[in-house]
């Protein structure tokens, strides 16, 4: 079932998953649908808020985990590449790295936390009302100006963009 119907909310990410947790088996120690529907759900809210504010975000599709439904490496894909999605469009927090190793591995506890760091993170840079990575609006600059730089050092606001060039 898709949830792309739904108005999602914001979840408050669980990103605090320790090992303790796992050797103690506490209910952290578990990927369940209620965590994967936060994570699915906590994503659509980013791609919705984007949406509302006009940027360009790839229509992305979402699963409502039932108990029966385990992910599938297709599933991690998905959901990782969602996250890479929304930061693409919008913006990369402060030492993001790429995610898409996660659905060809094992998953750890260690790579949900990752993933829901990043909501949260997000979320939080969307709050504090940072404008979307100046790279977006290259069509208003000369490619005379930009062929001096390499798309990270766009993407990551490493040159100082002036709109009156």
């Amino acid at each position: 079932m898709s949830l792309e119907m739904k108005e999602m909310k914001w979840i408050k990410p669980v990103a605090d998953r320790t090992e303790e947790d796992i050797k103690n088996k506490t209910c952290k120690a578990y990927l369940n649908k209620k965590d994967l529907n936060r994570i699915e759900g906590n994503i659509e809210y980013l791609s919705n808020e984007l949406e509302s504010q006009l940027y360009r975000v790839e229509r992305m599709h979402y699963t409502e985990w039932n108990r029966e439904k385990i992910p599938t490496v297709e599933d991690m894909r998905r959901i990782c590449g969602n996250i890479t999605e929304i930061t693409e469009k919008y913006y990369e927090p402060e030492g993001f790295k790429d995610i898409s190793y996660i659905a060809d591995k094992p998953l750890t506890y260690e790579d949900i936390n990752l993933l829901e760091n990043y909501l949260c993170l997000i979320r939080k840079i969307m709050k504090s009302g940072r404008s979307h990575n100046r790279y977006l609006d290259l069509e208003n600059y000369r490619y005379k100006y930009l062929e001096n730089f390499t798309y990270e050092q766009l993407k990551k606001e490493k040159i100082e963009m002036n709109n009156n060039l």
